[in-house]
Parts: structure tokens; sequence; C-alpha cells
């Protein structure tokens, strides 16, 4: 269901089910530890990349079931609201989210084309759904007026949700992510200057500050084993061996 509706399937440009899991895994960790706390027992957590990965797809499953109907690919289109997609604008490709009739009723008044919202193809949601390819249409021929920057700032004024896409220089650049203090410095043994993006998260105000930066390969091979009951003896045989590096 991801891609264009004329092309072949596509991935998603990030690992959706690696990440998903490591996440899943964390929320199973942690009911696992509040379950000890109330019950005195923990509990085992599995997950799985097929377990994720299905999950992720939740919304549509419930929507082929619900309907007999199997998602199709849509682009950048969202299959069950309209207009909720990726538009060309004069000037850079601008998401546009108006996911309500109130909200499609605000665009077509910034859009000067307020007669949309009572025309019949796209009164409701349902009807924006069904008639999407030509709603598409024509707001692509609106937008294609002024640049992607310049609606954006006009839409936003109008509690309208939308957002240039943007590449990863220009991410690193927004106002908002430098305000956010997503990168952090660490120190590193091979990289000067190294920086990463932090946990998503703050609490009470404050992002956590990650110590440590990524090991190198077998950096911390010693204290791994001597954690786990290996003398300095079993060490050095386990190098020589090539057990371990």
């Amino acid at each position: 269901m991801t891609g264009e509706a004329d092309g072949q399937p596509v991935r998603s440009g990030v690992a959706l089910v690696d990440l998903g899991a490591a996440l899943w895994a964390t929320i199973g960790v942690l009911a696992s530890l509040n379950a000890r706390g109330e019950r005195g027992s923990g509990m085992q957590v599995r997950t799985s990349l097929f377990e994720v990965g299905a999950w992720w797809m939740s919304y549509a499953i419930a929507g082929f079931l619900g309907s007999g109907l199997a998602p199709t690919r849509l682009g950048t289109a969202a299959g069950f609201v309209a207009p909720y997609e990726v538009y060309p604008t004069g000037r850079g490709d601008l998401l546009i989210a108006a996911a309500n009739d109130r909200l499609f009723a605000t665009l077509a008044a910034v859009l000067e084309r307020p007669e949309l919202a009572q025309d019949a193809r796209f009164v409701t949601n349902a009807d924006r759904v069904k008639n999407r390819v030509e709603l598409s249409r024509m707001i692509s021929d609106e937008l294609r007026r002024q640049t992607a920057d310049q609606w954006e700032r006009v839409l936003k004024l109008n509690s309208v949700p939308c957002s240039q896409v943007r590449t990863v220089p220009e991410l690193l650049e927004d106002p908002q992510f430098m305000a956010a203090e997503l990168l952090q410095r660490f120190s590193h043994p091979v990289i000067d200057d190294l920086q990463l993006i932090g946990v998503p998260i703050t609490g009470n105000g404050r992002r956590p500050v990650q110590a440590l930066g990524p090991p190198l390969l077998g950096q911390h091979t010693d204290e791994v084993l001597e954690e786990l009951g290996y003398s300095t003896t079993d060490i050095v045989r386990l190098r020589a061996e090539g057990t371990v590096a």
C-alpha cells in the first residue's frame, strides 16, 4: 500500500519495523517492571519484527475487515481522508492535512475557491475521498500560483495543518529543530565533534543527556566478559582462539 498508484511498491525511507520493535520491547520491559512492583514478579517479554510490521498496518487491517476492500497505493495521500497529501506548488512541495469539513472550508477560502466547500462532490469527507483525483487536481492548480513557503505561512496563519517537504539539511536548520536542542555532542576516540540526535522526550522540561557515544567495534569486550565472570586468563585465551576480537 506504499507507493504511487501506477508504480511499484516502495519501502519507507526509515526503518519503521526495526525502530518500532525496539520501542515495543521497551514498552514491554516497562510493563514488566510495573507488574513486578505490583505483584512481586515480572514477566517474559517478547516481540518480533513480523508482529510490529503487522501492527503498523492496524488501521489498514481494520479498514479491510470492515469494508472488504484491500488498501491500494495512493502515493502521499491518506486512504480515508481528503485532502491529505503532498501537493506541488510554484516552487517546492507542500503537505496539506485538511482532515475535516471545517478545515477544508478554510483551505478553500485561503485558495480563493470558497465554492469548493459547497460543491456536492466535496461537501463531506466521504465525498472528497470518493472524488479525490479531481479534488487533488483542483488544489494543485491553485497551489502552483505561489511557492510552498508562501502557502505554508498563510495556511498556518489560518490554522490549516501543513508543512513543506524538507530535506535533511533543511531539517537541521529548522527553527523548531534548533529550539528543541535535539542534537547532542559526544566525545569519541575517532570522530571529532560527533553530533547525534537525542531521544525525542523530555522530563520536567529537560532532555536526557546521553554521556556515552557509540562504541567502537570490540571496545568493551573485556569489560563485558569480566562482568560475565571470565578471568583475565580466559579472556586472553578467547582472543588467541579468535573467539572474540
